[in-house]
């Protein structure tokens, strides 16, 4: 489904729209902005349109929320959660900052932060998790600062067509609890 939508200090997160989709082709088609993504190691991620079609129309799930970033008015990326499970209130996260002039600025912390919120707040959920390929120190770094751990590597992971490690994190109620206590 798509994500209600949510504000911060900078940034918003809203539901995507049928105009999202040719930026969400721009971003997906930039090999510099997917090098890292997880679409890249599945078949259809090589043709942009399609992924995006994928990526919009998976939104459109019940066990998925799909969000556009805005700055300023502007879309800027996208962030997600997918594989629901509402029984055992998990899910796995991600995001993506599409626009590389915005690459750098802090805005994929704010929008997990955003999105983190709505999923321990108002969804009540107990964990997130998220991968990051273990060369992707940027990514690593946005994940271990909004309070995920390390618990482990993806079990049988390739990424951008080459077997690679891939590392997974968690983020419990507990964990997001004590960082919104201590400001970190």
């Amino acid at each position: 489904m798509f994500g209600p939508a949510l504000t911060g200090p900078r940034l918003g997160l809203r539901p995507p729209s049928v105009r999202d989709i040719p930026r969400l082709v721009r971003w997906l088609g930039d090999p510099e902005v997917t090098r890292y993504w997880w679409t890249r190691d599945v078949p259809w991620a090589k043709r942009p349109a399609i992924a995006a079609a994928v990526l919009f129309v998976g939104g459109l799930r019940p066990n998925a929320i799909l969000w556009i970033i805005t700055h300023d008015g502007q879309a800027i990326g996208h962030c997600l959660i997918r594989h629901i499970d509402r029984t055992k209130r998990h899910a796995t996260a991600a995001v993506l900052i599409g626009e590389r002039s915005e690459h750098g600025k802090g805005f994929a912390a704010e929008a997990c932060a955003i999105r983190n919120d709505f999923v321990f707040g108002r969804l009540g959920f107990d964990s997130l998790r998220a991968t990051a390929m273990a060369e992707n120190t940027a990514s690593r770094r946005l994940l271990e600062k909004s309070g995920y751990r390390l618990i482990g590597n993806a079990k049988g992971a390739t990424a951008a067509d080459r077997q690679q490690e891939v590392l997974l994190f968690e983020l419990t109620r507990s964990d997001y609890a004590r960082q919104r206590a201590t400001g970190d």
